[in-house]
């Protein structure tokens, strides 16, 4: 007859709010970021019943969704560490580091259209 599952429709809904929450400088974005995302950036932010509903909702999206979203690099401002434009994941999941700043950008490692790498070897 043509019904959609109710749990099929929650799981698109959840999925396109973690898109939003991705792309968009929302107030819902900005306090939802300085609630739960003060130091880590939320692709590594670890799921906690502690946490509201909609955020756990949110990281349930998450890892359905972020392993299928691949950044254009354009001006370079994503994420350097935790955006997908390698088309191989998140570069923090990659290479073992301690600390990966979530404040650092494609673009602070482009000059002129052209790489950087002083800088690169600095940050790996």
């Amino acid at each position: 007859m043509g019904f959609r599952s109710l749990h099929d429709i929650c799981n698109t809904f959840a999925a396109k709010a973690w898109w939003n929450f991705r792309t968009q400088n929302s107030l819902l974005t900005k306090f939802l970021e300085a609630t739960y995302c003060k130091r880590i950036h939320a692709v590594s932010r670890k799921k906690n019943y502690s946490q509201s509903h909609i955020w756990r909702r949110l990281m349930d999206a998450r890892n359905d969704c972020e392993h299928n979203i691949l950044w254009k690099v354009g001006n370079g401002n994503l994420s350097f560490w935790w955006d997908n434009w390698t088309n191989r994941g998140a570069l923090a999941m990659l290479v073992d580091q301690s600390t990966h700043s979530k404040n650092t950008k494609v673009s602070d490692f482009i000059n002129s259209n052209h790489w950087n790498t002083s800088n690169q070897d600095h940050a790996v």
